[in-house]
């Protein structure tokens, strides 16, 4: 099993001493790797080339990431703040000593003088590909880089469905002296780093807490100028989809305000945040990327409904049984919380170590997808082998706040109650609306408006989209010889096998009409064809139809290029889907 040990030093004799600790821990324990990560509070310039010597010196063999950030968390305790100082000037770093047994993990810098972002998100693509089980993938950036939304979109469509993405940005591009990470070998400012994890072994799970509560119900976002400026909602000027809400007055817009009034989204089945950095005139500037198109709804948030989801996601975490625990959060939640802010990671006392910072953006990459996020903590817990049970994993204590709860958190409560009632009388009229009434896929309609979405976004940031055709073979014949009703039963059996080969807020499957489906894949051409193989090899073992008779499915796919419209996007599809039946036979699959 593998191990952690987190230290906060603040003079470089306490710096020694926990590096001879790990010095002890790696002979004792001759893991297959030993990682350290160091992170530096922003204005400690010395640590760097403390820390960076004394690694050469004690751990040479040892993997290094070292990252400047303004906040750091070690087993559950904000340590380093920035502009608070009671330690050493010069010093102040939490170190994180993780020893894998049998797993790898591989520190790899992008140096942004030297790299475009095309070419550091296929290299990044590239080595996930090429690593052997791999399962995680820790990425951090010291300041945004220039189309670096496209470049999140990258990573994200190149990674595989069951790995993991985490991390987060650490500079805020302002203070750009402070923008920066280092290795043991040299020092880098601009640059986005990564940690790669892999092994046999090895077990990742991945928990994020937003905590504020949506409020009304959802709009669309209808004009936007590049990733983050929102011209118009519903046709309208964007600031009136929040004066519609909070008054006319722009008393509601100061920093205070705008914290606790946050837009949200569901982008790939996650509530994502985003903070209003910026009104100019009537567009709202947002914290993270945002295309026309997307839906989103306003929110409230109070300090002690925040703190209790944060604390519910680690009991959720606890249950994982990590061995090692890493943490990201916004900096804009402490600014929210103020001196509470810690309260949200009380219950990691209880975990064996624990160690993080506080960003101005969080990533969150699974299913084959990476978003960026605001105002949310994610934590990634790790283990090798099956979990501790019994005496070596007992109970975590619950969580209590110890206040009694503010006007606000219980209006909040009452509002989200009558919110959860209003959203799921509205769920069950859209799916009357949305839905294939025999299948319960989307229907035609809807597809054909996700798709021009879909587009849409492609258009922005690069997002590989692919679409699939398929088609019954000899279906007629099914309703020919067995009925109707056997028919539908067929149809039926197709549509969960489509969902099961499918990542549900990902993709899209809906009823074409007749015995056709359409799928849109957030993903490639290798992705693509995967799938496509997957859904052919299970409908052909359905044993739906009497006498243990099969049927069988032809597929068309089609990589979708840029610039392409919805319309050409159908044609193209449906050319290779008639190529599939026509050329090749029945249970075959074309790609274009």
């Amino acid at each position: 099993m593998m191990k952690q040990f987190v230290a906060f030093v603040k003079s470089r004799e306490e710096l020694l001493a926990a590096y001879e600790k790990a010095k002890a821990e790696q002979e004792a324990r001759k893991p297959r790797t030993t990682l350290v990560i160091a992170y530096v509070g922003a204005a400690e310039e010395r640590a760097i080339g403390e820390v960076r010597q004394v690694h050469r010196e004690l751990l040479p063999t040892a993997e290094l990431l070292g990252i400047r950030v303004d906040a750091a968390i070690a087993n559950g305790k904000i340590v380093i703040q920035k502009n608070e100082r009671e330690i050493e000037p010069g010093m102040g770093v939490v170190l994180s000593f993780l020893f894998l047994q049998t797993s790898k993990a591989r520190v790899q810098i992008y140096d942004q003088a030297t790299n475009s972002g095309s070419t550091v998100g296929d290299a990044i693509v590239k080595r996930m590909k090429e690593t052997q089980k791999f399962r995680a993938m820790m990425i951090c950036s010291t300041r945004p880089w220039p189309g670096f939304d496209a470049l999140m979109a990258r990573i994200g469509a190149g990674a595989k469905r069951h790995a993991l993405i985490f991390g987060g940005l650490v500079g805020d591009g302002i203070h750009t002296h402070e923008d920066e990470a280092f290795t043991a070998e040299a020092v880098y400012q601009d640059a986005l780093v990564t940690i790669c994890f892999s092994g046999e072994d090895l077990s990742v799970a991945m928990k994020s807490s937003f905590g504020w509560h949506p409020l009304g119900h959802p709009v669309t976002v209808t004009k936007t100028s590049g990733t983050r400026r929102v011209i118009e909602v519903e046709g309208k000027p964007a600031l009136d989809a929040i004066t519609h809400y909070l008054g006319g007055d722009k008393s509601w817009g100061d920093a205070e305000n705008r914290l606790r009034f946050l837009p949200c989204l569901v982008r790939n089945g996650i509530l994502l945040g985003r903070y209003i950095y910026e009104i100019d005139g009537d567009d709202l500037i947002l914290s993270g990327d945002i295309y026309t198109g997307e839906e989103i709804r306003l929110t409230c948030g109070d300090p002690s409904s925040i703190i209790e989801q944060a604390n519910d996601m680690w009991e959720d975490m606890y249950t994982f049984a990590p061995e090692a625990t890493f943490v990201t959060s916004c900096l804009g939640r402490q600014f929210m919380m103020k001196n509470e802010t810690e309260k949200e990671l009380v219950q990691l006392a209880h975990f064996p170590a624990s160690a993080g910072f506080y960003s101005y953006i969080e990533y969150i990459g699974t299913r084959g997808t990476l978003s960026e996020a605001n105002m949310t903590i994610v934590g990634v817990g790790m283990r090798e082998g099956a979990p501790k049970t019994g005496e070596a994993h007992p109970p975590l204590p619950k969580f209590s706040y110890g206040k009694k709860l503010t006007t606000t958190a219980l209006l909040l409560r009452f509002v989200n109650v009558l919110t959860e009632e209003w959203e799921e009388a509205q769920k069950r009229l859209s799916e009357l609306a949305e839905r294939d009434d025999l299948t319960g896929l989307t229907n035609r309609r809807t597809m054909e408006t996700i798709l021009r979405h879909s587009l849409d976004i492609t258009r922005v940031t690069g997002q590989a989209i692919s679409v699939l055709m398929l088609d019954l073979d000899d279906f007629k014949s099914i309703n020919d010889t067995y009925g109707h009703e056997m028919g539908d039963k067929a149809l039926k059996a197709v549509a969960e096998v489509l969902r099961s080969c499918t990542r549900a807020g990902v993709d899209t499957v809906s009823r074409w009409g007749g015995d056709e489906f359409f799928v849109i894949l957030m993903a490639g051409r290798e992705q693509a064809e995967e799938i496509a193989t997957r859904i052919r090899e299970a409908v052909a073992r359905l044993h739906v139809l009497p006498k243990g008779r099969s049927f069988t499915v032809s597929c068309g796919i089609h990589v979708v290029q840029p610039g392409l419209d919805h319309a050409q996007v159908f044609r193209n599809v449906d050319r290779t889907l008639y190529s599939a039946k026509s050329l090749l036979g029945k249970n075959s699959i074309v790609i274009e």
